[in-house]
């Protein structure tokens, strides 16, 4: 399900007499939990050692960390709802207080990783991100530098389609239509990270990071799948055929017509599931790079964020 996240061989591109034109690579943060990178970026997305923060040079990283919402680790541990116990938000209150920072300041910790979005909705994790920014608060009057989790690459989607009911054009699909998931987690619907909509609405979670909880990190979770057989990825893919191949190149790879076709499947013709790879991993490297410039915008108009970081996930 979802992108076939691997390059041509280059002796696949020659067979077909054709050289891949992909702007961007990624390089192993989806199949070996590397980072991304892109060729046409002048600056890298990694910092340089010596223009890291001062403090994380100096001390490196003690890490604790709790990055769910509380909404979340109710449906997660069994529940059909997400309505917590009294013993769960009792637990909960307790990781946000004042007494939880005094400990792991007792154990030299000097970095939290903690929630800010996991795909529920804005009005459905309201509560759970301003308690986000008031914890946040917390740990940087202590000295603490805290790492935020932006969002999951999944819409919790019995919450998330009664704020935008519109969003169910923004999740990705198999073959057969039906909505590829977080593995066994139904209730977790992969999003199309390429759709302008729900780019737009995502960068909004950005913008909270930055500006409300004046995060020191963002994590943006789960680039391990791209591109699917929805309407936006199959039109993209479409298009990028178009730029990317002369007619007599797709005819002699044996890619008939543009207007009808799909992305490839078991038994496809090699250039076209060549062309399939490629457009993916594009796709992913552009989808981060174009939220790690946003981010990064936002970091440097605020002098608190100066040394920010934006990173990607480890599967």
């Amino acid at each position: 399900m979802g992108a076939m996240l691997q390059r041509c061989p280059q002796s696949a591109r020659k067979a077909g007499n054709v050289v891949s034109v992909s702007r961007l690579l990624v390089l192993g943060a989806i199949l070996w939990g590397s980072w991304l990178a892109a060729s046409t970026l002048a600056e890298s997305l990694t910092l340089p050692r010596d223009k890291r923060p001062e403090w994380l040079r100096r001390d490196g990283i003690v890490m604790a960390g709790s990055w769910e919402p509380l909404l979340f680790r109710v449906r997660r541990d069994g529940g059909k709802h997400y309505t917590p116990t009294p013993e769960q938000q009792a637990a909960y209150q307790r990781e946000h207080s004042p007494a939880m920072v005094a400990r792991l300041k007792e154990l030299e910790v000097n970095f939290v990783m903690m929630h800010c979005y996991k795909g529920a909705g804005l009005e459905a994790e309201r509560q759970s991100m301003a308690d986000a920014v008031q914890f946040a608060k917390l740990c940087h009057d202590a000295g603490l530098h805290v790492g935020m989790y932006a969002f999951s690459g999944t819409l919790m989607w019995e919450l998330f389609f009664k704020e935008v009911p519109e969003a169910e054009t923004w999740v990705l699909r198999d073959p057969q239509g039906k909505p590829i998931t977080y593995g066994k987690a139904a209730y977790r619907y992969r999003w199309n990270r390429n759709h302008p909509d729900a780019a737009a609405y995502h960068r909004q979670i950005v913008r909270f990071a930055v500006e409300k909880i004046r995060a020191d990190l963002i994590h943006l979770d789960n680039y391990n799948v791209g591109p699917g057989w929805d309407a936006n990825s199959v039109e993209r893919f479409r298009q990028y055929l178009a730029e990317t191949f002369t007619p007599g190149q797709r005819a002699e790879g044996h890619i008939g017509g543009l207007e009808k076709l799909q992305p490839p499947t078991d038994g496809s013709p090699e250039l076209l599931q060549c062309a399939w790879g490629d457009f993916c991993c594009d796709s992913m490297a552009e989808s981060f790079q174009a939220m790690t410039r946003y981010a990064r915008s936002l970091l440097l108009a605020h002098s608190f964020c100066r040394t920010c970081a934006v990173r990607p996930a480890v599967p």
